[in-house]
């Protein structure tokens, strides 16, 4: 929004940047400074939030015959990856279709039990190069 406040000033015929964020600000009644989630935070969300992204798998998965489990350390991998990202907890379910994409894909090969521990799901990241961000 404030990038877009030198085009909105051009248009109102303002050229002066100061008067451009006093008039912006006098019309919005709170500010609330919000700080990243922490990885240990994100973690906490994906193992014991009521509605954590992984439910969307799990019930995705069930409804297949494929029991969908997480460690905490696996959560604490998917965490870190989203921190590191610095998307928070939306980015969650997108990290989460990166990480069980391929499960997704052979969805028809019958029962069975997926653990996303570490090692499953730092293979999964570095398979999509998304290890390091």
């Amino acid at each position: 929004l404030l990038n877009a406040l030198p085009i909105l000033a051009c248009q109102q015929g303002r050229s002066e940047e100061g008067a451009q964020h006093d008039e912006l600000f006098g019309r919005i009644g709170h500010f609330v400074r919000v700080n990243n989630l922490s990885a240990e935070v994100l973690a906490e969300i994906l193992l014991q939030a009521r509605e954590s992204p992984l439910d969307y798998f799990r019930n995705y998965f069930s409804h297949h015959g494929i029991h969908l489990t997480i460690t905490e350390d696996g959560a604490n991998e998917i965490a870190n990856a989203a921190y590191n990202q610095q998307v928070g907890v939306r980015g969650l379910k997108s990290i989460l279709w990166h990480i069980m994409e391929e499960e997704m894909q052979n969805i028809d090969q019958g029962s069975r039990v997926i653990r996303l521990d570490k090692k499953y799901v730092q293979r999964q990241l570095n398979k999509r190069n998304m290890s390091n961000i």
